[in-house]
C-alpha cells in the first residue's frame, strides 16, 4: 500500500485490519479500493496479501484491457447482473481463476 500511495494512488475505504470483535485478531482485513494508473507498480509486482482492486471504466473492452495489463493475472472477479456479459468477460480476461 505505501508504494501505491507513493504513486498516487487513492484508497478511499482504507484497507487495514478489521476492528469489529467479530473478526478475531488480525484474521480479517477490510476492504481495499483504489483509483490510480494501470502502470502503477502495486498493479505489476506480486503482492502476497489481500489487496483487491476494483476500478471504474467506460465499457468492456476498457476493462479486459486493463485488467490484462499485468504480467500475472492471478485471479479475477466479474460483477454484473447480466449472466452473458459475465460469460463473455471471463473468457476475454486472462486470468488463472474468474469468478
Amino acid at each position: 500500500m505505501r508504494v501505491g500511495k507513493e504513486e498516487g494512488a487513492v484508497w478511499p475505504a482504507g484497507g487495514g485490519p478489521a476492528q469489529r470483535p467479530e473478526c478475531g485478531s488480525g484474521w480479517f482485513v477490510n476492504p481495499r479500493f483504489s483509483r490510480g494508473s494501470h502502470g502503477y507498480a502495486y498493479r505489476q509486482r506480486r503482492v502476497f496479501g489481500p489487496l483487491p482492486l476494483a476500478d471504474p471504466f467506460d465499457d468492456d473492452d476498457e476493462a479486459v484491457r486493463t485488467r490484462n495489463n499485468t504480467v500475472y493475472g492471478l485471479a479475477a472477479g466479474v460483477w454484473t447482473s447480466s449472466i452473458r456479459r459475465a460469460l463473455t468477460m471471463s473468457e476475454r480476461l486472462e486470468a488463472g481463476t474468474v469468478w
